[in-house]
């Protein structure tokens, strides 16, 4: 795939299903407006405040030189419609993301998120430090733009369903909403999937156009209100371990910019991606407190879907690795040099179900070892810190995940347990200053981020 057949296949919908053609950026004494279409609606949490976030930063950090214009989705083109907007110049810039568009180029799913991937913390070492970036802008080339990583959703919940799953049978016929490799791979199990925007799903859940969906988290999913219509939350996922957002500028529009400004760019959306990361993880565990007091049960998969979920995830990747530049992708993104990988190994972390480059170069299965250890850390991932009470880890837990791990995870697992203490004090019937002085003892070895969220329940 190329730019030039791109733009070929492309022109017949420059106009976009009818919208007029957008203005050239403003541009009055000195001061500059761009526009920045969006695929979701105002106001949707994590998810448009990581685009409000980097458009109030452009301004500030321009002293007001450099004004975003943001347009939510519908307002000037289809919520899945900005790539091709940026790209052909009808807009300046879209902030989405990318495995939207993997229709365009199989590649863009990595930037997003992949079936048993990585982790936020681990795309951000491998995009800022491990060539992630560069090959993003490589990729942008093909379409005439020019890519920055801009925002985080973190780890994603398997997602809200009206009925219980207790075997991998249940997903026979289901409707559900999911997009991306994960939706693929959830096709294979029988599922009839579909890629609805955000704005959307609400409506397809309420109308029974749907049976389930997937969206980000806790504190995003309740403001959607989806605790109103579905009861069964499954908070261990396989499809997204860390959702990235990207904002992508039309690269004519950001060749444009003077050196500074372009590093403003870059600088204003890596700020993002992390306000919202921690954003999300600051929020999620008061916000599924509530969800639960309103009759919502939290779930786990049972060990038959997680290897369903498994073998559907190998297939529905290999099936990308034709590609030369995917290939290029995948493997940097997963190979030894990656900090999540052991050193030595063929496979791109011990938890994983699906090595891109291993299961496409040979083909060979997925480990059982390696899939039990998947299934323990996805579940639990987004557990520790954001479930107070209801499903703790015990050393017993995590000695049994240290036997299947080593290295780099072995360290992950009792950090992770370690930031799940403070619920376990509280579960425990302690209480006042002996609590207190119990927590204060794990702060330091605790990750940041999973304390604070902590706290919120430490504190009732």
């Amino acid at each position: 795939m190329d730019r030039r057949s791109f733009i070929s296949k492309a022109g017949a919908g420059a106009a976009l299903a009818g919208t007029t053609a957008l203005s050239a950026p403003a541009i009055a004494q000195g001061k500059r407006t761009l526009t920045m279409v969006t695929s979701v609606p105002h106001g949707f949490a994590v998810f448009d405040s990581a685009a409000v976030y980097f458009a109030n930063a452009v301004t500030e950090m321009t002293d007001g030189q450099i004004t975003i214009e943001k347009k939510a989705a519908g307002e000037l083109v289809g919520a899945f419609e900005v790539f091709d907007a940026v790209s052909s110049g009808q807009a300046d810039i879209y902030h989405s993301a990318d495995y939207y568009f993997g229709g365009q180029h199989p590649g863009l799913y990595y930037f997003t998120s992949v079936p048993f991937g990585a982790t936020t913390e681990e795309f951000m070492a491998w995009y800022y430090h491990g060539g992630g970036h560069d090959l993003h802008d490589e990729l942008g080339q093909i379409f005439n733009l020019k890519s920055f990583s801009c925002g985080s959703t973190n780890m994603q919940p398997g997602g809200w369903f009206n009925k219980e799953i207790n075997s991998a049978d249940d997903f026979s016929g289901l409707k559900f909403r999911m997009p991306g490799i994960g939706g693929k791979a959830l096709e294979l199990t029988g599922a009839s999937v579909q890629s609805l925007p955000g704005g959307e799903i609400y409506q397809a859940l309420a109308s029974g156009a749907i049976d389930g969906a997937e969206w980000i988290g806790p504190y995003a999913d309740e403001k959607l209100g989806f605790q109103e219509i579905c009861k069964f939350y499954y908070t261990g996922g396989f499809h997204e371990p860390g959702s990235i957002l990207t904002a992508s500028f039309n690269r004519d529009i950001y060749d444009s910019l003077t050196p500074s400004q372009q590093a403003v760019m870059f600088n204003a959306a890596a700020a993002a991606t992390m306000h919202e990361s921690v954003g999300a993880t600051a929020n999620n565990a008061a916000a599924l407190e509530r969800i639960i007091a309103q009759g919502v049960k939290p779930m786990e998969f049972p060990d038959d879907v997680w290897d369903l979920f498994g073998d559907a995830s190998a297939k529905a990747m290999d099936a990308y690795m034709d590609d030369t530049l995917s290939m290029r992708i995948s493997v940097q993104a997963t190979t030894p040099a990656s900090p999540r990988a052991p050193s030595g190994s063929t496979w791109p972390t011990v938890l994983s179900y699906v090595s891109a480059p291993a299961c496409s170069a040979s083909k060979a299965a997925p480990r059982p070892r390696g899939r039990s250890a998947a299934k323990r850390f996805y579940s639990h991932f987004f557990i520790p810190f954001a479930v107070p009470r209801i499903a703790l880890w015990t050393p017993k837990a995590v000695a049994a995940s240290c036997l299947e791990s080593s290295g780099f995870f072995r360290a992950c697992y009792i950090r992770w347990w370690i930031c799940s203490l403070p619920f376990q004090i509280r579960s425990s019937g302690w209480t006042g200053r002996t609590r207190k002085r119990l927590c204060a003892l794990f702060i330091m070895a605790a990750q940041p981020s999973c304390f604070l969220s902590s706290c919120s329940a430490l504190s009732s």
